[in-house]
């Protein structure tokens, strides 16, 4: 998970005040900063490519089997 911590002000609104003070919040995570997991070797691996048959295929790095 990506926390990001905020520092949010105190509002005031007609149904009330609204606590403020350092809170932590999630926040997107680009994709290429996620590793899929290889089911062969159960390890996040980096991903690469291979052609079989004319079609290219997306195989681990650490074992080469077929993500």
């Amino acid at each position: 998970l990506n926390l990001a911590t905020k520092h949010q002000r105190v509002q005031r609104t007609r149904s009330g005040a609204q606590e403020g003070g350092i809170i932590q919040e999630e926040a997107p995570i680009h994709l290429s900063n996620v590793m899929p997991v290889c089911s062969s070797c159960d390890k996040p691996t980096r991903v690469g490519s291979q052609i079989v048959d004319g079609v290219r295929v997306r195989v681990c790095r650490a074992c080469d089997a077929e993500l």
